[in-house]
């Protein structure tokens, strides 16, 4: 007579859905409606947010920590050494984000251009 199979008991079969549903619904909370989250969730809230074609220039004059709380982690990085530099303003480097404004008039997002000198936001522009 064969030997019955033995059911296959994992790490996650013997742990109950509600171990992992508390925490999940505590991290959702601090997510979503936390008014002061924890700095990674800030993070993430910023990489996600749009700002107002009318907030742009409001930018000008934060420090490279605020911008980055503000408006979350930049996609690219050019700094002043680099050959495709061009004709920009006198900036050590230059943050670009994609899709982070948004056109109130057509709701399109537009592209963000923020240029740095000394930690310093010396110029924001769309593109």
């Amino acid at each position: 007579m064969p030997e019955s199979p033995k059911p296959n008991r994992g790490l996650f079969n013997s742990i109950p859905i509600q171990a992992f549903s508390i925490p999940l619904m505590i991290l959702a909370y601090w997510f979503f409606f936390s008014p002061k989250p924890p700095k990674p969730i800030r993070a993430l809230r910023a990489g996600s947010q749009t700002i107002a074609t009318d907030e742009v220039q409001a930018l000008v004059g934060l420090s490279a920590a605020d911008l980055r709380e503000r408006i979350g982690k930049p996609g690219n990085v050019q700094l002043r050494s680099s050959p495709l530099w061009g004709n920009q303003p006198n900036a050590e480097e230059c943050w670009r984000y994609m899709n982070r404004v948004l056109h109130e008039d057509s709701g399109t997002k537009l592209g963000l251009a923020v240029y740095l000198t000394e930690g310093r936001c010396i110029k924001a522009a769309t593109f």
